[in-house]
């Protein structure tokens, strides 16, 4: 489960989250919704630790959010986050050497997929 309790995010004197909150059950197809730049990105990457927020609190199953998590849940930004030179093969071998619990067989599979 996500829980998000009134997180609040600036930019500078720019509000994008106010005091927003909300629950992802497990299990449970959540959805954002809204015009572009609402902060559905924000909420995205402030869930995964990649923006910090200015007040509020992201829990994971009652957890504050960790190092130890991001082996247990998936993000799919956007936009590309790898270096623009870099190869597919290049950034699966940083994954590999970044994850613990990397799985190259189904990293090639959904490559395969996609």
């Amino acid at each position: 489960m996500i829980e998000v309790k009134e997180v609040t995010k600036n930019y500078g004197r720019k509000k994008i989250l106010k005091g927003v909150s909300f629950t992802a059950n497990k299990g449970e197809i959540t959805c954002l919704i809204g015009i572009n730049g609402v902060g559905k990105t924000t909420i995205l990457n402030a869930i995964m630790a990649l923006t910090p927020i200015n007040k509020g609190q992201i829990l994971i199953n009652g957890e504050t959010i960790n190092k130890n998590m991001f082996e247990k849940i998936t993000f799919i930004p956007d936009a590309i986050t790898m270096l623009p030179q870099m190869k597919i093969s290049e950034a699966m071998e940083f994954m590999n050497d970044f994850y613990t619990c990397w799985n190259q067989l189904r990293a090639t599979e959904l490559l395969g997929f996609f």
